[in-house]
């Protein structure tokens, strides 16, 4: 949404379930000066990803969904030290 908005003129809406990322985000778009063209809204039902989050006058060219692709949180960090052994390195979290 960064590169974006400053190359393109885009506008974006971001959405997450997680109260941290949602912080995140915030904190970046207004660290950015990017309030108006980018709006963070978190999505309360974690089993919808649109419904309710968006206005029925909204309009929208495109959307894009990175969604998790771990059925746990430990499943992702097994997932995370593999790819760091097959790197021959250590998990710089641990």
């Amino acid at each position: 949404p960064l590169l974006g908005h400053s190359d393109y003129g885009w506008q974006f809406v971001g959405s997450d379930i997680d109260s941290t990322a949602i912080a995140a985000a915030t904190t970046i778009v207004k660290a950015n000066g990017l309030s108006k063209a980018i709006s963070v809204r978190q999505q309360g039902n974690r089993k919808q990803i649109l419904l309710g989050l968006l206005d029925s006058s909204e309009r929208f060219h495109a959307s894009l969904c990175n969604p998790p692709f771990h059925a746990s949180l430990e499943e992702a960090q097994r997932g995370s030290q593999r790819k760091w052994r097959a790197l021959g390195k250590a998990d710089p979290k641990r």
